[in-house]
């Protein structure tokens, strides 16, 4: 048996109402893994994206200073190896 769909806030719920809401239990410990996992994963994808970032600042300065080094005629030190 299919429920009519109800619009909420602009969206489609099945059937329920904000009503229905107030009175459902609360699954606190649902609630809190939720809000728990919601903030992992954001801290996952913040420090993903602060890792790359500082990759392509590193080879940034890497390619600069490789650039000077290639372009300027520099000291003689490091020719060799020793």
């Amino acid at each position: 048996m299919k429920k009519d769909l109800i619009m909420i806030d602009g969206l489609p719920s099945a059937g329920k109402t904000e009503l229905d809401s107030l009175t459902d239990p609360i699954d606190s410990d649902k609630l809190l893994h939720d809000v728990r996992s919601l903030v992992e994963r954001s801290r996952l994808r913040l420090a993903q994206s602060v890792n790359s970032e500082l990759v392509l600042l590193y080879w940034r300065i890497g390619r600069s200073i490789r650039e000077v080094i290639i372009t300027e005629d520099r000291a003689d030190y490091g020719k060799r190896v020793v």
